[in-house]
Order: structure tokens, then C-alpha cells, then sequence
């Protein structure tokens, strides 16, 4: 079905250079229809174009329509907004395993991009970004206003420092994946740099709002030990930390010294109310506190009938993996696997653990929801063949197994494997499930044979493999190692047009389905709650929150 024409006009790049080849081919397929909005606006915001000109480039409005209503009002300054989100150990950012620590630490540090609450990525400490023909060559130019508390300009040598640890032979950071084919940052000045890269890779842009990707001053390491909580180290955000308890409160207070716009509110203080979300909403209620960073499905009717309270949603790939270690006994015996993944129905998982509040999930971690995805056919549950799998691996009498769950986000991840336990049952695989408390869980999330871990959000399907399957990636729960994989990974991040990276993206599905590595049940949507008196805060579907310019009103 075709679409009004583009105004291709109203297009510009953000640093107002040429338009990149491959705009004009996207906009062609959106007016053919092959291309849909989202995929249309978050390709051409990774090529370089402002957001605003390709949102009006297609007749909209870049705004939700709450931020529309919030642009009409006067913000209120001051007061003390109260976050209730687990107070995790934050010390290097390159190191965060966890969103929850990123929220903290973004009112300190900044990223060079920014990816709203639509998917699509923006300007932050970068101004534009321009890559060449074939996306092997990324120039970004900086804010000039950005600067550190101490007065010092941040610069493209600050950035060139946090790159080249995050790629550093010893890193150990998950950002080292994503920017694997990242071979050299070349400072041009002060502030402009250009990312020299082995392979082409479109998602660059996106890439640098991955939540470990903040930008730290030079020295960080050798001056104040790589620990963010250092009292003497320069900050670039609005933001700065004043108390840390872990486990209990962290309180930032507003810079009066701040390059950029100024924070509404004085202070923030991120008050762990631990991991029952119907506690933080009574905390809400009691006044307590003005936004929760998390509620599970089963708080939605409890927050729903609260006097001043709203719930806040988002569309969402998070999910939950219950994954094997390939490499590791019993389950390096594909057989194995695949006759537990063929006793298993997802849908059944979905019903009774999210409702109709996900989408199906088809065990190779790409949702519907990805700009890339393939639709391939969905694998049934059947029975008799998982028996006969199961007999032909050695075990006709049935086995034992064993899987850990941490209940990180909440009990549905215990009901989840609860459901595959008693599936597993019908064809003689009995399950015991060992059940730990959340910290401990994150001690040995990696470490254990057969574990369920829950998965953030990421706009982009390619990111999420490059994140937890490519063969060196540091978050590669799973131990896959497949050459082949890697090397259709970096062809589908060298395709800037959907449809032809969705091919290669049948590819990638098709090798994590057919390699039995992890039941992947589902993508849920993220749900939240605030106080009606904060403003200017939306549900995002990664959880990140950049609480500088919410405020509150009486």
C-alpha cells in the first residue's frame, strides 16, 4: 500500500551536510510501503538525520502527545524528587551489568546519544554524526558547551579514553562487543572525532546509548581508582553524588554550575524499597515517593485503584531466557537440548505468566517489535518427538537436570520455569528448579549450566545478538560459538535497508532455533507507576531514566 510522498525538502542532516546514499532508497520504500514508520525514522536517525525533519518529513509530530501537553506548561523548580529502584554497587560504568546502575550514574555522566521512549536515537553529548558510504567511518562532532565540573572542556580525548578501554585486549566490559569491529578513534580537534571500523555497522549510533557507554574523563582509572563514587572526580551532568548507602538510598543534588540546561527539581534521592514492587506502590500512596522504576503485571490492579497514582507502560523487548551452556555437560548433547526445547510450549508460558501483555517469543531472542525481524514459522510443542529426542541422546529412561532462577524482576520468572518444569515432566525430564535471591543470582548468572536470566530492552535486533550470542562477547551466557553466525551478524549490520537486512536476519534466527540453545518464551511491555504530581516522565522501554528535567507541582 503506498504512502503520501515524502517532503524530502523538510530531510537534514543534523550537521546540515549531504544526506547519506541510502536515504533516499528509505524514503522510496516508505512511500512504497515496504518500509513502515518506525523503521523509516530509525533508519534515517542512524544515518545522520535530525530527528525533527524526518518526523515532519512524514507529516508528524516528534512528540508524544504527553510531551505536548507537557510543552505548554511552566515546569516548577525545586523539591525533592523520591525514586524507589534497587541502590546497586556502582563504581566503573564500563563495567554495569545492570540498567538500575546506569540510572544513578546518568545524572552524573553523559552518553554521546540518546534513544527515547520511540526507538529512535538522538543528539546528547554529540551534536551529529555522519558515517561514509559503506559505514566504516563514523564522524561525530561535540556539543562545545560540554564540560566537566572542574571546569575543564569535555573533548574528543575524553571520548577516545573511554572508547579505547571499552575495545582494550583486557576489557571485559559488554560494550567491547558491540563495538568489536571498532578498530581505531582518530581525534580530528577538540571536538570532533572520527570511529574507524574493520566492518561496516549501521547501528554504531544506537549502539553509544548502551547503558556501560558513558563518558568518563581522562584518568578516571589512574586518578580515582575507576570508581564513579570518587568524591574528587569531574562530572559532566546535571547531577551530582552527595550519599550512597548500598542497598538503601543514593542522593544527588543539582549542579548550579552546569553547561547545559538546568535540572527542575534540587535534589534526587533513589530509595531501595527492595524487590516487591506492591511495596513501592504503597510507598507512593503513603507519600513516599513520586515514581517506581519497575512493577511487575501482577501490581498493575493494585497501582490502578490507588487515589493519585498512574500507571505508565511501554512496548518492550525485554524477556526472559532460559538458557544451557553449549559447551557444558549434559547440554553440550544438541539432542538434549533439542528435546527440551521441543517439550516445551511457549505460548503456554505467555498465557499464564504475562497474559496477552507480551508477544510470542520463538527461542532466538529477535522480537516482532525489532525493525529487523523475520517472521519464521513457529516451532510447535510435540511431545512423542522429545521423547524420541530425548531417547536417541542416551537418556530413554529420562534424566535429571537441574535449572537456577533469580527472580531478578519478579516471581512470574519462577512461574515461567515452573511451566517448563512441568512439561518437562511429560516426556522424563525432571526439573528441580533452585531457587536463589536475586543477589546472589547476579553472583553466578554466567556460571551456571542451565539458568533463567532476564534481558533489557534493545532497539535493534542485531544488538541484541552482538550482545549475548556473537562468539566474544562478554555477556555470552550461553557459550555459543558459531563462526558462521558471527559473519552473518556483521553482514546484517553493514544493510541499511530493512527489508534486505531482515534476509540476513532470517539467517541469525534460523542458527539460534536450529541450535537449541534457549527457551525464550516472550517480549513483555515494562510497566511503571508515578505520582499525577511528576511531570515529564515516560515509561521507556529499556527503563532508563533521565530524571534531570521531570518536575513536580503541588
Amino acid at each position: 500500500m503506498k504512502r503520501q510522498q515524502i517532503d524530502n525538502e523538510l530531510l537534514q542532516n543534523l550537521d546540515k551536510s549531504a544526506l547519506h546514499h541510502d536515504v533516499k532508497p528509505l524514503c522510496h520504500r516508505y512511500h512504497l510501503g515496504d518500509c513502515n514508520r518506525r523503521e523509516f525514522l530509525r533508519n534515517v536517525a542512524l544515518l545522520g538525520v535530525s530527528v525533527a525533519s524526518a518526523y515532519a518529513a512524514i507529516g508528524l509530530n516528534p512528540k508524544s502527545a504527553n510531551q505536548v501537553a507537557w510543552a505548554e506548561r511552566t515546569p516548577t523548580r525545586g523539591g525533592v524528587l523520591r525514586f524507589g529502584m534497587p541502590v546497586l554497587e556502582i563504581t566503573d560504568p564500563a563495567l554495569f551489568d545492570w540498567a538500575e546502575k546506569s540510572n544513578i550514574a546518568r545524572l552524573m555522566l553523559q552518553y554521546l546519544t540518546m534513544t527515547s521512549t520511540d526507538n529512535v536515537t538522538r543528539p546528547y553529548l554529540a551534536k551529529s554524526w555522519k558515517p561514509n558510504r559503506n559505514l566504516t567511518r563514523w564522524e561525530f562532532t561535540l556539543d562545545r558547551r560540554a564540560s566537566w565540573s572542574d571546569g575543564k572542556p569535555l573533548t574528543a580525548h575524553d571520548v577516545k579514553y573511554t572508547y579505547e578501554n571499552f575495545i582494550a585486549e583486557k576489557s571485559r566490559s559488554s560494550a567491547k562487543s558491540l563495538f568489536s569491529a571498532l578498530k581505531q578513534i582518530e581525534v580530528v580537534n577538540n571536538y570532533k572525532f572520527i570511529m574507524h571500523l574493520t566492518t561496516p555497522d549501521l547501528s554504531i549510533p544506537e549502539n553509544c546509548y548502551h547503558y556501560p557507554c558513558l563518558i568518563v574523563p581522562q584518568g578516571f582509572y589512574e586518578e580515582y581508582g575507576g570508581d564513579i563514587k570518587h568524591p574528587e572526580m569531574p562530572v559532566s551532568g546535571p547531577y551530582r553524588l552527595t550519599e550512597y548507602r548500598l542497598g538503601r538510598k543514593a542522593v544527588l543534588e543539582k549542579r548550579e554550575d552546569y553547561w547545559g540546561d538546568e535540572g527542575y527539581v534540587d535534589a534526587i534521592h533513589i530509595l531501595d524499597f527492595g524487590s516487591n514492587s506492591k511495596n513501592g506502590i504503597k510507598a507512593m500512596a503513603s507519600g513516599q515517593l513520586d515514581l517506581l522504576y519497575q512493577h511487575g503485571i501482577d501490581a498493575i490492579e493494585v497501582a490502578e485503584k490507588t487515589p493519585h497514582i498512574e500507571v505508565l507502560s511501554s512496548t518492550s523487548t525485554q524477556t526472559i531466557v532460559m538458557r544451557m551452556q553449549i559447551d557444558q555437560p549434559p547440554y553440550d548433547n544438541r539432542k538434549l537440548r533439542a528435546a527440551i526445547i521441543t517439550a516445551v510450549d511457549n505460548s503456554l508460558i505467555k498465557k499464564f505468566v504475562y497474559r496477552d501483555l507480551a508477544v510470542l517469543g520463538h527461542n532466538h531472542h529477535v522480537s516482532p517489535t525489532h525493525p529487523e525481524y523475520y517472521k519464521l514459522p513457529y516451532l510447535k510443542r510435540d511431545v512423542a518427538k522429545a521423547k524420541e529426542l530425548l531417547a536417541e541422546a542416551g537418556y530413554p529412561n529420562g534424566i535429571r537436570l537441574e535449572m537456577t532462577v533469580g527472580n531478578t524482576q519478579g516471581k512470574f520468572e519462577q512461574e515461567a520455569a515452573q511451566i517448563v518444569k512441568e512439561q518437562l515432566a511429560l516426556v522424563g525430564i525432571k526439573l528441580r528448579l533452585k531457587i536463589l535471591s536475586h543477589k546472589k543470582y547476579w553472583q553466578i548468572w554466567d556460571k551456571s549450566a542451565f539458568s533463567l536470566t532476564y534481558w533489557s530492552h534493545r532497539p535493534l535486533g542485531t544488538m541484541i545478538l552482538s550482545l549475548a550470542y556473537r562468539s566474544n562477547a562478554s555477556w555470552n551466557e550461553t557459550h555459543y560459538n558459531n563462526p558462521k553466525f558471527d559473519r552473518a551478524l556483521n553482514r546484517a549490520l553493514a544493510i541499511s535497508e530493512p527489508k534486505k537486512r531482515a534476509q540476513m536476519m532470517k539467517i541469525l534466527e534460523s542458527y539460534l532455533q536450529n541450535d537449541y540453545i534457549m527457551i525464550q518464551p516472550f517480549f513483555a511491555q515494562v510497566f511503571t507507576s508515578s505520582h499525577v504530581r511528576l511531570k515529564n516522565v515516560e515509561a521507556h522501554p529499556s527503563r532508563y531514566y533521565e530524571l534531570a528535567w521531570a518536575w513536580l507541582e503541588d
